[in-house]
């Protein structure tokens, strides 16, 4: 849940938090 909660508002609002994400997926 917290994935796609996660991938969804940094890929739409921020695609700079993809390198935030990344991390968060790994971990």
């Amino acid at each position: 849940m917290v994935e796609a909660a996660g991938i969804e508002p940094a890929s739409a609002s921020y695609p700079q938090n993809d390198l935030h994400v990344y991390p968060d997926l790994l971990f």
